[in-house]
């Protein structure tokens, strides 16, 4: 079966059933973004779950991916309890990251399929929210894998510079160990060495 035509089935099915909320995972470099691009680009039905932060936009982010605020309203937010969690990167002042709960209980709610793409520190809160309202099995996880040689080469490619490569890929050294030894998060691991298409194409077998 073709991967348009397995692609096809599948949008068909959920537009039948519940939503569902696709997490990606894994190291930077390693084919997020652009498999959630290629994911919505081919399901009519699949979008981003927006989620919040205060870094500038970049330009391999996409449109909807995050909404851009400063840090005050950021902090008023979570002083408010907006957020079902939150994140702050300590090498970067003033980076913070966050998802509203109204966003995930809306999309747990919707017939659309969602994807978000979240560090693992941050999967297994969703999951255990999903939980909480009994929707876990609307919560698909694939944490994707792939050499350190194959990560240098896409940041390079993506422009990043070569002291941000060694600093991004040395504070996610362990991630690929401990999601297989320690992770009680129901993940899905893909290597994703090959091409874009293929990685898609498992994910939607998954999925199936």
């Amino acid at each position: 079966m073709s991967t348009e035509c397995s692609q096809t089935l599948y949008a068909n099915q959920i537009e039948k059933e519940n939503a569902v909320i696709v997490v990606l995972s894994g190291r930077a470099g390693v084919g997020k973004t652009t498999l959630a691009k290629l994911f919505i680009r081919r399901n009519e039905s699949a979008r981003i779950l927006t989620s919040i932060t205060t870094r500038p936009p970049r330009k391999t982010d996409f449109l909807g991916e995050y909404e851009y605020i400063h840090v005050p309203p950021f902090m008023r937010r979570r002083m408010s309890r907006h957020f079902l969690w939150t994140i702050e990167y300590p090498k970067y002042s003033g980076v913070y990251y966050g998802t509203e709960e109204t966003r995930v209980t809306n999309a747990l709610s919707s017939s659309d399929i969602y994807i978000m793409i979240l560090v693992p520190d941050i999967v297994h809160l969703l999951v255990d929210y999903a939980e909480e309202k009994d929707r876990s099995n609307l919560i698909y996880c694939f944490y994707l894998s792939a050499s350190e040689a194959t990560l240098r080469k896409r940041l390079r490619e993506r422009g990043e510079k070569n002291e941000n490569i060694e600093t991004l890929l040395a504070a996610t050294s362990d991630w690929d160990e401990k999601i297989r030894t320690c992770s009680s998060t129901p993940y899905r691991i893909i290597v994703n060495e090959g091409s874009i298409e293929a990685t898609l194409e498992e994910i939607l077998s998954s999925l199936s």
